[in-house]
């Protein structure tokens, strides 16, 4: 088996180009936005449209129950692919896209933006023009918040990252009701806006849970594990803080994919696929065993 050593990534390997202003629309230029202070200054907003959805509820106390569970149940966690995961506990921090956009360029000699856009595909343009809109944006890591399971294996990554809600708690976390490059991004275009009018802290993510499930919590039949966190309907988690790998507390797999991957690092002949796979989940039991982290198989 592998071993790995979770170390921190010094600064001096993140060239992130940094801006701190935008251009006006009455001209001149302007302060790009805090996205957190953004959060911060809308805990009122959110409050109040979360007694409005209990008022309208035909039960209250399921509002009230689904908020409880976000607060005490739910945790910020990262889908991760294997390579990803890979160079995760390789580095021993996650890249933002930028980031990995800059090392990639020093690997392959391409430009940083050619190497962003090859990386991020159909999102390169509104990733762009999202993280561009905000002061820090370059170095926005995202997640979501997770109520139970593997989250958003099948859409983002069969690992499943869960985070120390104590140590999650020093990211200044921004959580929003939905995905940022689809929800706030049209034609390149950000609707600040909107955002200013959903987002919110860690102190408040449980309000905007509620105002992205208004009009399903009352004929919600299932568990609120599954209302918080389903494929097509997510909280987002956004912050620019350093995301380590000391900072994980559990990872989860799903039960498919943790039997395959016990059978790939067992296999005598494998194919480049299954080679990365199976490298990965070696680095992953290594560096869970020496961090002391569970490894969990979920259905």
């Amino acid at each position: 088996m592998m071993s790995y050593v979770v170390a921190r990534m010094e600064s001096s390997s993140d060239p992130l180009p940094e801006r701190e202003v935008r251009n006006s629309p009455a001209g001149g230029v302007e302060a790009l936005p805090n996205l957190h202070s953004v959060a911060t200054s809308n805990t009122s907003a959110l409050e109040a449209e979360t007694s409005a959805v209990e008022s309208r509820s035909r039960d209250g106390s399921r509002v009230r129950d689904y908020k409880e569970f976000v607060e005490v149940t739910a945790s910020v966690a990262m889908n991760l692919r294997p390579q990803q995961m890979l160079d995760f506990v390789r580095r021993g921090r996650r890249l933002s896209a930028q980031q990995r956009a800059a090392v990639e360029a020093q690997n392959t000699g391409e430009s940083v933006d050619d190497a962003f856009d090859r990386l991020q595909g159909n999102f390169a343009t509104p990733r762009r023009a999202f993280e561009g809109s905000f002061k820090g944006g370059a170095a926005f890591v995202y997640g979501t918040l997770n109520g139970g399971g593997a989250s958003l294996a099948h859409s983002f990554g069969y690992y499943c990252c869960i985070f120390d809600d104590s140590l999650v708690t020093q990211w200044d976390p921004v959580f929003l009701p939905g995905n940022s490059l689809l929800v706030y991004v049209d034609s390149g275009n950000v609707d600040l806006a909107a955002v200013g009018r959903e987002a919110g802290p860690y102190s408040h993510r449980s309000d905007v849970a509620i105002l992205k499930d208004r009009s399903a919590i009352d004929g919600w039949a299932a568990d609120w594990e599954a209302l918080l966190c389903r494929e097509d309907s997510f909280v987002e988690v956004i912050t620019s803080s350093p995301v380590e790998a000391q900072s994980v507390s559990a990872v989860r797999l799903p039960k498919y994919d943790y039997e395959r991957l016990w059978d790939f690092i067992t296999e005598a002949t494998l194919t480049p696929v299954s080679r990365v796979e199976g490298e990965a989940f070696s680095a992953v039991l290594s560096v869970v065993g020496s961090l002391g982290v569970p490894l969990e198989m979920v259905e």
